[in-house]
């Protein structure tokens, strides 16, 4: 009888030339093979171009595949979208905290279709996105980036990078810096100053009144952008023990906010967390309920 030695001399060598042969294997896996799409995207002759030329700005991860298809003859594949945060709303009324992005190209039968330039996006990658289309609500109709590359950013480990050979500037710029540079584009800081100066107007009385037209003509993109910015810090402000029950618009081209208890505290802690993304003088604070469902 072989000693134990042997036996484990033996079963060993046998479990690495499976490991050696699973490897070879793999490596010589053959690759999707990629067909290349020319296309003739439309530039921009600069930056605020762009920023203001799309409809919706947000900084997001790929969820999932939604679907895939042909548009016209033009190979196309659908990605939703989660909302980490959003630079620009669209003023339809629709809060974007997902979104459905098309991009040309699609995986069918072993083959990958592209636009050259512009790689099919995968799922778990993170993009802040310059978005047009998506007329009606972005969770049926897709969006699509500002000019293919042109209006995506690529964001790794908290870093941009930018499509080359498009926005060379960019290029490894913090994911904070990059988002300020969209604001200062937009301007909304320096032709709104009296308002990010400004305070809230508090009361005990529950906001449900429609007032006069503000004076300063905030255009109802930019009421929905902050509107948004709040609601996605709801879970944020409820871990700080402040529950938010409403977050809404007044008409007068302000904010209502509605919490339960009106107090010093409880507004500097809403005030703290949006600080630099949602000018105080824009915001109603008042006392609000929450809704209770019907039953039955």
């Amino acid at each position: 009888m072989p000693k134990l030695t042997q036996l484990i001399t033996i079963t060993t060598t046998i479990i690495i030339a499976i490991t050696l042969l699973a490897s070879l294997a793999y490596s010589f896996t053959p690759s999707p093979r990629v067909d290349k799409i020319q296309v003739d995207w439309v530039g921009y002759s600069n930056f605020p171009e762009l920023v203001n030329s799309s409809k919706v700005i947000i900084y997001g991860r790929v969820e999932s595949i939604q679907s895939f298809g042909n548009n016209t003859g033009i190979p196309y594949k659908n990605f939703r979208f989660k909302t980490l945060k959003i630079a620009k709303g669209s003023g339809d009324g629709m809060l974007i905290l997902n979104v459905i992005v098309q991009q040309i190209g699609k995986d069918e039968y072993g083959t990958r279709v592209e636009a050259d330039g512009d790689p099919l996006m995968k799922v778990g990658e993170e993009f802040v996105l310059f978005l047009t289309g998506g007329e009606g609500s972005g969770l049926s109709t897709p969006y699509g980036t500002s000019s293919g590359p042109w209006g995506r950013f690529k964001v790794v480990a908290g870093t941009v990078a930018p499509s080359a050979p498009y926005w060379p500037q960019y290029k490894g710029m913090k994911l904070d810096q990059f988002l300020n540079e969209i604001d200062n584009a937009m301007g909304v800081k320096s032709t709104y100053k009296a308002l990010w100066e400004g305070k809230p107007e508090i009361t005990n009385e529950t906001i449900w009144s429609y007032r006069a037209k503000s004076v300063y003509n905030i255009p109802e993109w930019l009421i929905e952008t902050w509107g948004c910015k709040i609601s996605m810090r709801l879970e944020e402000l409820r871990g700080k023990g402040l529950i938010l029950y409403s977050v809404g618009y007044a008409g007068d081209g302000r904010i209502r906010v509605g919490m339960a208890t009106v107090s010093n505290e409880n507004v500097n802690i809403l005030l703290e967390t949006i600080r630099g993304d949602v000018p105080p003088g824009v915001l109603i604070i008042g006392k609000d309920s929450p809704v209770i469902p019907l039953s039955g």
